[in-house]
């Protein structure tokens, strides 16, 4: 019997999104995958081989399409790949009639980077690809609004009388009410139902931190330390010097001071997902948490995850599912967890969202997928450069520990300082 050392497990499977990325029809659909040895562990920064070959009518029906590509894995393993721009072996992609399936993906992969594939199965195509049919559906959308049938009536869209820049509406129950804009520092909150701005001093009250910037994190505790409930988003240090903002790839990969960056350079994942920080950031002295806060340190992330899950061990626990927010969106779209968001349940209102990270080439990977920590923990060796990191998947609900380059982004979650 042949042993295969090697596994691909799907991580994003075939994603809804597509190229192009316009109002025309796409030409292909992303793949994206993360390749372990028999230890489970990843197969990072290793130029591998898949192939991919769509079949139609089931698992083992008619072969019309293979081609093959040659990605480098990053450092967690991953592999992007869009299926449809690959090294044609046979068929052609653009003659497929996506209205006729069920359609199939049948992967293959060589860890060496040859020709010496190793099938890791067959998965059941969705609605991903059906979205290529548009571009031979003689039923497809123009893309202009006025060719649409029964078109919606406008006339009772909301309108309000003379509005002020920055105003809000909100519906009371029989009626539309405005919200003047607040004034600077101030926090938007509902009281008994009614959006209402309120202004804090910088530090906490009995469940809100606000940070210099005047962003508000609720405050859960858990074995007696107060943590932070939502991912970190402040853009200056604690005395008020600006955090560096880097999008350059470039730039970011040959940082050793401190800097942060949006998920995608997207200044609206940060709301929901917070910021994403190196670890020169999390180390700088003048501090990135608010005052009488700080980043927790490796052990206490441990502390935490023998609390959540008494009698576990490091990577081989459920604290993961226990500290995961619940909720889960069909297609990744909807600013939560990619399900099926393995043994969810926020037993202790954590509500840990899956941001991503950057990576040390500063690509980014993992929104709706992977949530990572930075602890305030260097790793002994200063010559590998690494730090020690925290994190949770949507496929498991496992709190998993590791250390990773410093120069890589990834969120913060602040505890507040008991030593005061």
């Amino acid at each position: 019997m042949k042993i295969f050392p090697y596994t691909l497990m799907l991580i994003l499977g075939l994603v809804a999104s597509f190229l192009p990325a316009n109002a025309q029809a796409p030409h292909g659909f992303n793949y994206q995958a993360v390749a372990r040895d028999a230890s489970g562990e990843v197969i990072a920064d290793q130029q591998v081989a898949l192939q991919v070959g769509l079949l139609q009518g089931s698992a083992e029906g008619e072969l019309l399409y293979r081609e093959v590509f040659t990605p480098v894995t990053d450092d967690f393993g991953l592999v992007q790949i869009v299926i449809g721009t690959g090294s044609v072996l046979e068929g052609d992609f653009e003659a497929i009639d996506w209205g006729q399936g069920p359609y199939f993906a049948e992967i293959a992969i060589d860890v060496q980077g040859g020709s010496d594939f190793v099938a890791m199965g067959t998965t059941k195509l969705l609605s991903v690809p059906y979205a290529l049919h548009a571009r031979t559906s003689a039923d497809a959308f123009s893309g202009d609004y006025h060719d649409l049938n029964n078109l919606p009536d406008l006339e009772g869209m909301v309108a309000y009388a003379d509005p002020e820049p920055g105003d809000m509406l909100y519906f009371a129950g029989n009626a539309w009410q405005a919200i003047p804009i607040g004034e600077e520092d101030q926090v938007l909150r509902l009281v008994e139902g009614i959006p209402q701005w309120v202004t804090f001093e910088t530090g906490a009250d009995e469940d809100l931190v606000i940070d210099i910037d005047g962003n508000a994190y609720p405050i859960v505790e858990i074995d007696g330390v107060n943590w932070m409930a939502e991912n970190l988003r402040v853009t200056r240090y604690s005395n008020g010097d600006d955090i560096p903002h880097v999008t350059s790839d470039d730039d970011w990969s040959d940082l050793d001071t401190g800097a942060y960056a949006a998920y995608n350079n997207d200044d609206d994942n940060s709301p929901v997902f917070g910021i994403l920080y190196n670890w020169y950031a999390v180390d700088d002295d003048r501090g990135i948490c608010p005052e009488g806060w700080r980043v927790p340190t490796d052990e206490e992330y441990e502390d935490l995850l023998y609390y959540v899950d008494p009698g576990a061990s490091i990577n081989d626990n459920i604290a993961g599912g226990r500290l995961k927010h619940t909720g889960t969106t069909d297609d990744g779209e909807g600013g939560l967890w990619s399900p099926p968001n393995t043994g969810a349940s926020d037993d202790h209102d954590f509500s840990a969202l899956p941001a991503g990270a950057r990576f040390s080439g500063g690509g980014f990977g993992g929104l709706h997928d992977l949530a990572y920590f930075w602890s305030a923990t260097p790793t002994p060796s200063e010559q590998l450069q690494r730090a020690w990191i925290w994190y949770m998947s949507y496929t498991s609900d496992i709190f998993y520990r590791n250390n990773y380059s410093r120069v890589q982004g990834h969120s913060v979650r602040c505890i507040q300082d008991q030593s005061e």
